[in-house]
């Protein structure tokens, strides 16, 4: 990886690029990109600069562009991506655990009610079969 790569790459960062265009772009693959920063310390911390960088301008135009009473959105945007789970809507989600911990409570309900010990199994076993 030579000098100018690298200048080129952290430049490429430093305007909000990804790695994959990067290296493309610089002719170069991810994985030497990789292998690079972890043999180069500077060089790690120069590109953690320019991302970085790029980040804090784009934060310095959203706070700009939300001092404007009319963009009151931009502000709501900003708290429910910075702090969802403070400020995004709740959305009615079940999770993967509540529903398995719901089906077996059906389970337990099917197997203490239902005598028949056939059509207890069958119904058992299209619960056990449900894919969650």
């Amino acid at each position: 990886m030579t000098p100018e790569i690298k200048r080129q790459l952290t430049a490429l960062f430093a305007i909000g690029c990804d790695i994959e265009t990067a290296a493309d772009f610089c002719g170069v693959v991810v994985a030497d990109v990789l292998s690079e920063l972890e043999r180069d310390a500077a060089w790690q911390y120069d590109l953690k600069r320019a991302v970085a960088g790029f980040e804090i301008q784009h934060l310095q135009k959203l706070q700009a562009a939300a001092r404007d009473e009319k963009n009151w959105k931009l502000s709501q945007w900003w708290l429910e991506g910075r702090w969802p789970e403070r400020y995004a809507r709740k959305a009615d989600v079940v999770t993967t655990t509540e529903l398995t911990k719901f089906v077996a409570t059906i389970g337990e309900i099917v197997g203490d009610e239902i005598t028949d010990d056939e059509l207890r199994d069958r119904v058992l076993a299209r619960l056990e079969a449900l894919e969650m």
